[in-house]
């Protein structure tokens, strides 16, 4: 107990780190480091290396960047490589409060953290890999996230069902209790930038494409945990049917085959633009966004669909479920259902009163729950406990 007490009083007040695994997951970050700095905290942000870092330095120039090499998945040497790097620099910052996302900054961070007494250390579960693997990765998956809640002194849960999920882990009373800010969410939309508009005809690389096309968007990793082959048996049946319809994909490929082997089993026309660096425009060239995903946090590209007016069928599945009101800004349908998600695409399609119903309840519902300036006040009202002033 003493050499805890010892450990904590040299830490320093108010330095905050904050990390994600990549550097492509800063954008989950949001103005939530920007925030805190202007609220006195002496902010720093640690993830992998990426052209995506100097690119997040810019937009918050008073945030300290730093690098240590993470994986997302399991590997023994560098992982131990990561977590030496990680107590290296916890011992040369003495920060008050450590708050790692995303699993792997989360494992090692909070690791690192816990060894060298770092009073504050949250862990905010930003999703839960496990549900979608299989043994035995599934059972060291559910390891790695109970060490690493063991290890926190607080855990925040992205959204209500994220949470729940949380409580019905194994050990409950050795890991502190989920918490939920608001309506959840990790960084929050930002209206001024994700706002309705005509969808654009230039702008829309779509073949044949015309105000009488009904376009299906689908924004995020191409990856089977996305639900994108659930997506494409839909549109198939929907073909059959004599439905017209065209699709838009964007986003990185984390798929085992090449892109263009993929597009290929769509009978509708189909489209890749690969990862954008500012999907404002994808969300103007669409009619609705698709994310069938079998697992989520909550998922921002709801969030800024939903801020553009756009209405979004997602899934029943943890995370999703929270990011949708059902009949106001889109529709949920069941997990791994491609059937649903075919009779739901048609039916915004052909439901015109619901369709534009939801065009215009859709951006006031999302910006009220989820909206930037919402979520980094509820951030900062939370950090502000820890904040010796």
């Amino acid at each position: 107990m003493i050499f805890e007490q010892r450990r904590k009083k040299r830490s320093i007040p108010n330095r905050a780190v904050l990390s994600v695994t990549s550097a492509y997951s800063l954008q989950l970050l949001g103005q939530i480091p920007q925030t805190l700095t202007d609220g006195g905290w002496d902010v720093h942000v640690v993830s992998s290396g990426g052209t995506e870092v100097a690119q997040f330095q810019e937009g918050n120039p008073e945030v300290t960047m730093h690098q240590i090499s993470m994986d997302r998945e399991p590997k023994f040497f560098q992982d131990m490589a990561a977590l030496w790097g990680w107590i290296q620099l916890i011992r040369l910052l003495r920060p008050s409060v450590v708050s790692n996302g995303t699993p792997k900054a989360g494992l090692l961070g909070t690791a690192a953290a816990f060894l060298l007494g770092v009073p504050h250390r949250v862990y905010i579960v930003r999703g839960l890999r496990y549900e979608t693997a299989r043994p035995p990765a599934r059972w060291a998956l559910i390891l790695a996230e109970l060490v690493t809640m063991v290890s926190a002194t607080d855990v925040l849960a992205v959204s209500p069902s994220v949470a729940q999920a949380v409580r019905n882990l194994p050990l409950p009373s050795l890991r502190p209790s989920p918490v939920v800010l608001g309506f959840g969410a990790s960084k929050g939309v930002d209206g001024n930038r994700f706002r309705p508009r005509e969808r654009s005809q230039k702008s829309s690389d779509l073949a044949q494409i015309g105000k009488k096309d009904f376009v299906v968007g689908f924004l995020g990793r191409l990856a089977v945990d996305k639900g994108i082959f659930v997506l494409r048996q839909a549109s198939n049946m929907l073909s059959l049917e004599g439905f017209s319809h065209q699709l838009i994909f964007a986003g990185p490929s984390e798929l085992s085959e090449p892109v263009d082997t993929f597009l290929e089993g769509f009978v509708a026309p189909t489209v890749y633009r690969g990862a954008l660096s500012d999907p404002v425009d994808f969300y103007h060239q669409i009619d609705i966004l698709c994310l069938p995903t079998l697992r989520e946090g909550l998922p921002n590209v709801v969030l800024e669909a939903g801020a553009c007016g756009v209405p979004v069928i997602t899934t029943n599945a943890t995370g999703a479920v929270d990011s949708v009101v059902e009949g106001s800004t889109g529709l949920i349908v069941s997990v791994n259902s491609a059937e649903e998600l075919a009779v739901a695409i048609r039916r915004l399609s052909e439901d015109h009163q619901l369709f534009s119903g939801i065009r215009k309840k859709a951006r006031s519902i999302t910006l009220e729950r989820f909206g930037e300036r919402v979520v980094t006040s509820n951030t900062r009202d939370y950090f502000g406990r820890f904040f010796q002033g």
